[in-house]
């Protein structure tokens, strides 16, 4: 076994301690509260288009939230892998909708649209 298998297999064994445990679960639980939260954004979004008896087919987001939205559970959030979209800004589908990330003086702006509009 060389060297760097040996320390790899060292760190993997190695006892957890209670600290390292507390700082998981802390981290864990920060990170549902935050999917929580991100969900719900999206979620009013779509109410809003929905409330005028449409259907939401696109997703706006800035950057930044996007950002956060990428940690979103794939039963969620289907990531497109093709180059040829994600150079469009299209970064995948929720719900049916697709996702279009575009640079706005707002990074965090999310919008939902029932169709796609001239700009």
């Amino acid at each position: 076994m060389s060297e760097e298998q040996k320390s790899i297999k060292d760190i993997v064994e190695a006892p957890i301690s209670e600290e390292e445990i507390q700082h998981v679960l802390a981290e864990f639980a920060a990170e549902k509260i935050q999917r929580s939260r991100i969900l719900n954004i999206i979620t009013s979004k779509f109410a809003e288009v929905e409330a005028k008896d449409l259907i939401p087919k696109y997703l706006y987001v800035g950057p930044k939230f996007f950002s956060y939205m990428r940690k979103l559970t794939n039963e969620n959030f289907e990531m497109t892998t093709l180059a040829s979209e994600m150079k469009k800004g299209i970064m995948g589908k929720i719900w049916g909708a697709t996702i279009i990330c575009e640079k706005r003086n707002d990074e965090y702006f999310v919008e939902a649209r029932p169709e796609e509009e001239e700009k």
